[in-house]
């Protein structure tokens, strides 16, 4: 009998609930437990957060990552779930808010922070405010009330067929194709090749929190039963499948489909730590890397991939912008 039928008929046999006590228990006796990565039953002595694949603190329940033991976990399944992870490399990201608050009103705004463009590179640059929270970018900072003090994360630019022999003046020679809806070069010949546009993050990732993109944290469609799904939801213990496939536990694996024997523990041996940094240190697509910079014009700000200044607005229709600040309309 497959391991993930022996859930469900424990799940329908103890009678267990979306209230139920959960326990860390329940991995061990499925053999899907990663302690101490995936348990708060630890010490920082012996493990460095960022180590971890779910999290015990406060925050636990706004980011949606609680251990299946954090005192805060009951929290996290009233919590709705705002946050995606920004991809740094195949294996980790940081969390960052991508959407605004049910109040907010102004939907030019809106628009920008939840559905970012290219042709718009700053929706594309994630910030930090000063209350140490990633947004998108800093239109979900403004329509979440916490844009004072924003640090912007660099962009760099990736471009797969720029030969090493071609030299270019970055952000200078990027242009925007807007038949082709992306970022590139264009040669003397008139080819156009590819770019993107790369979010880099902060050099001091202190204040940033660490996830893992790609990760799958639903049931399938046709999935029926309720207790596994619930389970599915309500708590992190990052797992991998076959093809490194990412599950955010056990239960979520289960119902996709996943037997129980086929998974393993995100554990990165030391010869994949050396190969991961080398591939991201030195890869020779990551061809530039700027900043957003201000420029000498009045309530502006300079956007180096349009090199101009931009227009800088408040987010609600009665306040207008006076001395860098949104006051009331006379």
């Amino acid at each position: 009998m497959n391991l993930w039928i022996l859930i469900v008929t424990a799940s329908v046999l103890t009678g267990i609930s979306h209230e139920m006590a959960i326990s860390y228990e329940e991995l061990i006796s499925l053999n899907a437990h990663c302690g101490p990565f995936d348990t708060c039953n630890t010490t920082k002595e012996n493990l460095e957060v960022p180590a971890r694949s779910c999290q015990c603190d406060d925050s636990c329940a706004f980011y949606g990552d609680c251990c299946i033991d954090a005192p805060n976990r009951q929290a996290m399944e009233r919590t709705e779930t705002r946050n995606i992870c920004l991809k740094k490399n195949n294996f980790r990201g940081y969390f960052a808010v991508s959407n605004c608050k049910r109040s907010w009103r102004d939907l030019e705004t809106k628009r920008k922070c939840e559905n970012p463009n290219a042709e718009e590179p700053y929706t594309l640059i994630p910030v930090v405010s000063r209350s140490k929270i990633t947004y998108r970018n800093r239109y979900c900072a403004s329509c979440n009330e916490d844009k004072r003090d924003l640090e912007f994360w660099k962009i760099g630019v990736t471009c797969r067929q720029l030969g090493a022999n071609l030299s270019y003046d970055f952000p200078n020679d990027l242009v925007y194709n807007s038949r082709l809806k992306t970022w590139g070069v264009l040669l003397p010949n008139q080819t156009f090749l590819r770019c993107k546009l790369v979010p880099v993050p902060p050099e001091n990732t202190q204040n940033l929190r660490s996830c893992y993109p790609g990760t799958i944290t639903t049931c399938s469609i046709n999935w029926k039963d309720d207790s596994i799904k619930e389970k599915c939801e309500s708590y992190t213990a990052i797992i991998l499948a076959r093809h490194g496939i990412k599950y955010r536990n056990v239960h979520c694996a289960v119902c996709n489909g996943v037997n129980v024997t086929d998974l393993n523990c995100p554990y990165l041996s030391s010869r994949e730590l050396v190969r991961m940094f080398v591939e991201i240190q030195g890869s020779p697509n990551i061809v530039c890397l700027f900043s957003v910079n201000s420029c000498h014009c009045e309530n502006k700000v300079y956007d180096e991939a349009f090199r101009k200044c931009r227009q800088l607005t408040c987010g609600l229709p009665f306040l207008e912008l006076k001395g860098g600040k949104c006051v009331r309309k006379s």
